[in-house]
C-alpha cells in the first residue's frame, strides 16, 4: 500500500550498511519509522531531504517488516536555525522530546502543528528569548499529553498562575509579559523532572537531560 504525508523528521540512525532508519512525525499518521534504503550512499537523491528538523513531503511504501521511504521533497529546512548554534541546539531538544513521548502511529494533528510551529518561531527568535520558548514547549507538550502541570502538588500558587499564562497564551505573548525570573528558573528544573518521569512511564526508559540556570545566563538541553 502507497501513502504519502508531511511529516518532520525526527532522528535518523544507520541500518544495515547503506540504509538508514528515520523517525518521522506525520501530520495524518503521528510517528512513523521509515527504511530509506541506500540512503547512505553520496549519490543518494534522498540524502539531503532527509536532515533531521526538516519539513518534508514523503512518500513510503508498506513492507513486510519496516516501511520503505520512496521519495522525500523538502518543504523548509530551517536553515536560520542550523545556521545557529544555540538554536540547533534547542531544535534538537524539541525533536528529541517528541521522539521520545509519542508511540508509533498514534496520530494527534495537534501535536504536528505544535512542532511545527514551535520550529517557525524559534527561527525568527531573539537569542534572550530561546529559553522562554523552551519553557513554553515544555509545559504545553506535557498538557498536550494529558499531564496538566498545573495539577501538579509541587507547584506553589505563583507558579501555578505562571504555568496557567505559559500554556495559554502564545509564544508572541509570552514575550511580552514580565516574570519573575526566580520563578521561571524554578519552573524550568521542575519541567525538567516532570518530562523525565513522563518518559520513563511512556516508554520504560529513564531519560536525564541537563540544564543550566536559564534566565541568570545560558541553558544547555541534551
Amino acid at each position: 500500500m502507497y501513502y504519502q504525508d508531511l511529516a518532520i523528521v525526527l532522528n535518523r540512525k544507520v541500518f544495515q550498511e547503506d540504509d538508514l532508519l528515520i523517525n518521522f512525525y506525520t501530520k495524518k499518521y503521528g510517528k512513523i519509522v521509515l527504511q530509506a534504503v541506500g540512503a547512505k550512499k553520496i549519490k543518494s537523491k534522498l540524502a539531503g531531504h532527509i536532515e533531521p528538523m526538516n519539513l518534508v513531503k514523503i512518500e513510503w511504501v508498506a513492507g513486510k517488516t519496516l516501511n520503505k521511504l520512496t521519495g522525500a521533497v523538502v518543504s523548509s529546512s530551517f536553515s536560520d536555525i542550523k545556521n545557529n548554534l544555540d538554536k540547533i541546539n534547542y531544535a534538537q531538544y524539541f525533536l528529541n522530546v517528541v521522539d521520545k513521548i509519542t508511540q508509533v502511529q498514534h496520530s494527534d494533528k495537534n501535536v504536528f502543528e505544535f512542532l511545527k510551529n514551535v520550529l517557525e518561531k524559534l527561527t525568527s527568535a531573539e537569542e534572550k528569548n530561546l529559553a522562554l520558548i523552551k519553557l513554553s514547549f515544555d509545559y504545553k507538550i506535557l498538557f498536550l499529553f494529558g499531564y496538566n502541570p498545573v495539577q501538579r502538588k509541587e507547584l506553589n500558587f505563583g507558579e501555578k498562575e505562571a504555568v496557567k499564562k505559559i500554556i495559554n497564551l502564545s509564544l508572541d505573548e509570552l514575550i511580552k509579559m514580565k516574570f519573575n525570573k526566580q520563578i521561571l528558573n524554578k519552573l524550568y528544573f521542575k519541567a525538567k523532572r516532570f518530562l523525565e518521569e513522563v518518559v520513563e512511564r511512556e516508554v520504560g526508559v529513564c531519560w536525564n537531560f541537563r540544564v543550566s540556570p536559564p534566565f541568570e545566563g545560558g541553558v544547555r538541553g541534551g
